[in-house]
């Protein structure tokens, strides 16, 4: 179970209304999230299990659009996924790679626990995150909406990328293409 908001708790109409009025993101997030659990639930994963967080009733609550840079992250203590914006340029609500990035996070949490509080479990939680949003697109490439930036895309799978300590991002990108190789 889901809930999928398209604004932050608190904010008036007139600061969500330049958002996303005809809910695209918000309907997209629901529709990706329904996608990727589904596909797990044909491959034998018990859903009901997954719901163990003592916040939200265990539900994932969803906010698209709830924020004015282009990130996004998944709050393991409060079970709760924020896709912000960059104004006149992404709306990461409308990116599906990065939105199946995120609900990876809330798959690993939910299913061994490692909460990304070290430097290597947070690498192995962005790499495998990462790893979740290629195959479920059987795509390496993840982010190509960062285009928008110059960028070709966010991160990819597809690399030749020794380890080395640095960012969790870029030694993620080393994690992921050990499973995209395999």
């Amino acid at each position: 179970s889901f809930n999928v908001v398209d604004q932050p708790a608190g904010a008036t109409a007139a600061n969500v209304c330049h958002v996303t009025m005809d809910h695209f993101d918000q309907g997209l997030a629901l529709v990706t999230a329904t996608e990727i659990l589904d596909r797990l639930e044909r491959y034998g994963v018990d859903l009901q299990a997954l719901q163990h967080a003592a916040v939200n009733d265990g539900k994932l609550v969803i906010e698209v659009n709830a924020m004015d840079k282009a990130n996004a992250h998944y709050s393991i203590g409060k079970n709760h996924i924020v896709m912000g914006r960059s104004p006149g340029n992404l709306n990461l609500g409308a990116d599906r790679d990065i939105l199946v990035h995120e609900i990876g996070h809330y798959l690993i949490h939910q299913i061994s626990g490692i909460d990304a509080s070290q430097p290597f479990a947070r690498a192995v939680h962005e790499g495998i995150s990462d790893v979740f949003s290629a195959f479920m697109h059987n795509d390496p490439e993840i982010g190509e909406s960062f285009v928008v930036f110059g960028m070709q895309h966010a991160r990819n799978a597809e690399n030749q990328r020794a380890y080395a300590y640095g960012s969790a991002h870029a030694e993620a990108e080393t994690i992921a293409g050990v499973w995209w190789d395999a």
